[in-house]
């Protein structure tokens, strides 16, 4: 699979998990995916009175999320058979 432009990887990368048909590495796309959004809305969402990140349990939320996708990659990458069926779910078609 080659590389993207150095600009295009993280969409690269999410996208491939997002579509990938290994559910782990499905649910890592989606997190990173709502991660993004969220990452987005608080550098452009400034002058939303409504902004979640005034509250600290949206905050640490997110963080959660981001640590079980990262604990979710630890496990696959340490189970053999796991790690090879996300690398299949992956490769293009």
């Amino acid at each position: 699979m080659p590389c993207p432009r150095r600009d295009n990887v993280h969409s690269f990368v999410k996208n491939t998990l997002v579509y990938s048909n290994d559910l782990d590495m499905k649910q890592v796309g989606l997190t990173l995916e709502r991660l993004g959004q969220t990452r987005n809305d608080a550098d452009y969402q400034l002058s939303d009175p409504k902004r979640l990140f005034i509250r600290a349990e949206f905050v640490l939320e997110r963080i959660e999320h981001a640590h079980k996708a990262l604990v979710l990659l630890d496990e696959v990458d340490s189970d053999d058979t796991r790690r090879a069926a996300a690398i299949a779910s992956t490769k293009p078609r």
